[in-house]
Order: C-alpha cells, then sequence, then structure tokens
C-alpha cells in the first residue's frame, strides 16, 4: 500500500510538472497573445484530464508495450486534431462545449483502450494453446 501511494504522488507530480512547464511555454513564447496562450494552456490541462484518467483505469496493463503504443497513437491524434483546429479557429469555443467534447474523448479513449487490451490478450491466449 505504501509502494502504491509513492507512486500516486510520483505520477501527480510529474503530470503538475508537465502541465506547468506547458503553461510557462506558452506565457514566455514571444509571439504569444494572452488569449492564444490561454488556449493552449486549456488545451493541456484538458489533455492531461483526458488522457490521465484512462491512463490511470488501464494501470493493470502498463507492462504490455501494445497498450502505450495504442496510447501515444491515441495521443497523436488528439494533439494534431487540436494543433489543426486551434490554427483555423477564429472564435473561443464555449467552456461547456469543451468539456463535453472531453467527455466524450475520455469515452471514445477508454474504449478503443478496452478494446485494444481485450483483443491482445485474446490473441496472447491462443498463442499459448
Amino acid at each position: 500500500m505504501r509502494a502504491r501511494m509513492r507512486n500516486l504522488v510520483i505520477e501527480v507530480l510529474i503530470a503538475v510538472a508537465i502541465v506547468g512547464l506547458i503553461v510557462f511555454g506558452a506565457y514566455r513564447s514571444p509571439t504569444s497573445d494572452s488569449r492564444v496562450a490561454l488556449r493552449w494552456v486549456g488545451m493541456a490541462l484538458w489533455t492531461a484530464f483526458a488522457f490521465g484518467y484512462p491512463l490511470a483505469r488501464f494501470r493493470p496493463h502498463w507492462r504490455r508495450s501494445i497498450f502505450w503504443l495504442s496510447w501515444a497513437v491515441l495521443l497523436a491524434i488528439h494533439l494534431a486534431a487540436y494543433v489543426f483546429v486551434f490554427h483555423r479557429m477564429v472564435v473561443d469555443m464555449g467552456s461547456l462545449l469543451i468539456f463535453l467534447i472531453t467527455m466524450a474523448e475520455m469515452q471514445a479513449i477508454g474504449a478503443v483502450l478496452s478494446r485494444v487490451v481485450r483483443l491482445s490478450a485474446n490473441s496472447e491466449r491462443v498463442a499459448h494453446l
């Protein structure tokens, strides 16, 4: 139990450090407009939320490389889509809309990871027969 608590504290500190660096970089960027920087800060926070919860939920599968590969592909798709949207967005999306998109995205991430883990486990069982 003590090791679990230590790991949790370390994971939270790493997440806070990463988000802090993103926020710092967004505000220190030479071309940053405070409104644009706020978009990127929001994206960093919502991304941490959308990908952090499924990551914690699938902790037993962290040893599987297929899990990490799937998670990284989903993260890359997410980041590419948001960068594309942010560069073309003229008006700010409302907080409620962003919240709803994040909730839907979190469910989709969980569903994809669940399917990948299940298919991976089935193929491992078949290989051992």
